[in-house]
């Protein structure tokens, strides 16, 4: 008496581009987790910068006279 666990099903032959993508299956999780390490990082740097009150305020200079230069250029 045969049972559906002692059959054997053939193994899928992967050729060409699912080969490819079956290799990269894994990879999304640890793209992602790169991903948000590098944001959380870019994140802390910018925070860094905008709460010192000398580089805030050359920005705030540079774009205030940016507008201006601009905005003598309209008629």
């Amino acid at each position: 008496m045969t049972t559906r666990f002692d059959t054997h099903l053939p193994t899928p032959v992967i050729r060409g581009r699912g080969l490819r993508s079956a290799c990269q299956r894994g990879m999304a999780t640890a793209e992602y987790a790169v991903g948000i390490l590098a944001a959380v990082a870019l994140a802390l740097v910018l925070l860094n910068v905008f709460t010192n009150n000398d580089f805030f305020s050359a920005m705030l200079k540079f774009v205030v006279n940016l507008i201006s230069q601009v905005g003598g250029m309209l008629p």
